[in-house]
């Protein structure tokens, strides 16, 4: 996840939590190549 408020927001959290099969991860603040919307294009 990114920095984003509302990936912060309690209520995410708290879904996140009662939700076994869901995780969170934290991305670095700068990272294309973790974008898929960068993937697979040319400079």
């Amino acid at each position: 996840m990114n920095n984003a408020g509302i990936h912060r927001a309690k209520e995410v959290q708290t879904f996140v939590a009662r939700h076994e099969r869901l995780s969170v991860e934290d991305l670095p603040p700068y990272a294309p190549d973790l974008n898929l919307k960068f993937m697979g294009t040319s400079g």
